[in-house]
């Protein structure tokens, strides 16, 4: 197929040497034919920057810099692409490589579409042992509505996102006052009614290792949550989401106090559960 869109991938990176490798060496693996590879360091201590110049030309762009956050420094990549599609690709998450003309194809089958999203794998290691405890399954296109989408999940999955250019231009890029800035912007274009589609295929791999932000800056995360649905939602949205974020939030500080981590717990679960039955 010749008419293939052009696709940025964008990882904003800061003293993950040993992520941002791993990541890299996957997406290098990929045979699509017109891929951009950007990577933003945000003036990395460790050897970010050794292992970034080691690839060479296979990064098409790069910078090491002083930036304001990861959002501030995806807003810049996205001005530097070129890409038809753009991806921002978290350092410690993993591609599919072979995934991309997949997606690719689907893109130029369907050039109305403003967002693809497509699914991730879940892993965790034990043990040193990497193991699979799950795949999203974010496959309803109803969840997508505004009716819906406070009422479902906390958004679809990041690493599996592919946003066109032009919906950029049209409601503008990443806000940089929320810790899951791409939950707004989901809500953000769903308000303005962009098309997405959901792609029923396996994109990239989410490593949980204890460092992702959704664990480290809870607190912040649910106050966003409501300040989100208070934005793009209705009363009954920011009703249900203070209800359900209040909730969430008195029963992990109770949970925290007696050393007991409700995330961890479910993960270990899932974990156990995947280990004793296969993954379809």
């Amino acid at each position: 197929m010749t008419n293939l869109p052009r696709i940025s991938i964008i990882i904003p990176t800061r003293n993950r040497a040993s992520y941002l490798k791993r990541g890299l060496d996957k997406i290098i693996e990929s045979d699509y034919p017109k891929l951009e590879i950007i990577v933003m360091d945000g003036a990395s201590t460790d050897d970010t920057v050794q292992i970034i110049k080691s690839y060479g030309n296979r990064i098409t762009k790069w910078i090491s810099e002083q930036d304001a956050g990861e959002y501030a420094a995806l807003n810049k990549g996205i001005m530097w692409s070129t890409g038809d599609y753009i991806m921002h690709f978290t350092d410690d998450d993993v591609l599919i490589p072979s995934s991309l003309r997949l997606v690719g194809e689907f893109a130029a089958n369907n050039g109305d579409v403003d967002i693809i999203f497509a699914q991730v794998n879940l892993w965790r290691t034990i043990n040193g042992v990497p193991t699979q405890y799950g795949v999203t399954k974010y496959l309803d296109a109803d969840a997508l509505r505004p009716s819906r989408y406070f009422r479902t999940s906390a958004g679809p999955p990041t690493q599996g996102a592919f946003v066109n250019r032009r919906l950029y231009e049209r409601i503008g890029l990443h806000a940089l006052d929320y810790v899951l800035s791409d939950y707004e912007f989901w809500a953000r274009a769903i308000k303005f009614e962009a098309k997405c589609a959901l792609l029923p295929i396996i994109v990239a791999d989410y490593h949980y290792t204890g460092e992702n932000t959704v664990l480290l800056k809870a607190k912040q995360i649910r106050r966003d949550h409501i300040r989100i649905a208070s934005t793009y939602g209705t009363k009954i949205d920011k009703i249900y989401v203070i209800l359900t974020t209040t909730l969430i939030g008195v029963l992990t500080n109770f949970s925290h106090a007696i050393g007991f981590h409700p995330l961890r717990w479910w993960v270990n679960i899932k974990v156990m559960m995947m280990q004793k039955k296969p993954l379809n």
